[in-house]
């Protein structure tokens, strides 16, 4: 027989667990599942950024916040701004970035609607889809002289300022670079 409190938490449990599947199913619809960017890329991207005092970068799709801790590691000076709809990864990526939660914020929203007047430098590893929905937001919203770094995608109908080869025996994607 079960106790009361197993009549309380159970069907708690399993009310969470259909939101979170119902959350994992339209984050794949939209065209943005999780998969983290190779750290050495990472890094190579952030180095590339040519990032300054004062600048805010932001991830659309930040996954783990990888991307956001290692331009704050290697920049003290810059600020981060994430989005995440895959709760798993949200929850990484708010654990990841506690030490620096006065420099990063996440949110668990899409970016589709953010607020990119205040971006510098924009860091993407996404899909075609959700890059192409968003290229006319991206030329309207964010400000002259800020860039745009997409690592394995091309945003479609742009053409890239910078292309850094792919490194095949790495297992490595292009970067592209996008200047507004």
């Amino acid at each position: 027989m079960a106790t009361s409190l197993e009549l309380i938490i159970m069907p708690l449990l399993y009310a969470l667990g259909a939101i979170l599947l119902v959350i994992t199913v339209y984050v794949l619809l939209i065209g943005a599942p999780f998969i983290p960017t190779p750290q050495p890329v990472v890094e190579h991207m952030v180095k590339v950024a040519k990032l300054k005092k004062g600048m805010t970068v932001m991830d659309p799709g930040c996954g783990d916040a990888r991307m956001l801790v290692t331009a704050c590691k290697m920049h003290p000076e810059v600020r981060g701004i994430g989005y995440e709809l895959f709760f798993i990864a949200y929850i990484l990526a708010k654990i990841r970035t506690w030490k620096f939660r006065n420099r990063i914020k996440i949110w668990f929203r899409n970016s589709d609607h953010a607020d990119l007047s205040e971006v510098d430098v924009m860091f993407c590893y996404m899909l075609y889809k959700p890059l192409g929905r968003n290229a006319d937001k991206y030329k309207r919203e964010l400000k002259k002289g800020a860039k745009i770094i997409s690592y394995a995608f091309e945003i479609p109908g742009w053409q890239w300022d910078e292309k850094i080869p792919p490194v095949p025996e790495k297992n490595f994607a292009a970067i592209f670079i996008y200047k507004i």
